[in-house]
């Protein structure tokens, strides 16, 4: 619903002219290799090494704010390098 919103706030002439617009172009966004962006697996997987390795078991109450910030340096470092 906030996508929806945010979107037809940002620009409602381009999303109403067509259905397919909104649903393939806004809600589903660019295309990858065969549907998947292989550069945000190792951010996924840093993410996960950070929440299950005994050693930083003390970040585990601050899982889901360590995680994040984790996976987005690791997934903004992949994605400076030359595109696809």
């Amino acid at each position: 619903m906030i996508t929806g919103v945010a979107a037809l706030l940002m620009m409602p002439w381009k999303l109403l002219t067509d259905f397919n617009s909104y649903i393939f172009g806004w809600l589903i966004g660019h295309e990858y290799r065969n549907g998947v962006n292989g550069r945000a697996l190792p951010a996924l997987a840093a993410r996960v090494v950070v929440a299950i390795v005994p050693a930083l078991r003390w970040l585990y109450d601050y899982a889901w704010f360590v995680g994040f910030a984790v996976s987005g340096l690791v997934y903004f470092a992949a994605m400076r390098r030359k595109p696809f």
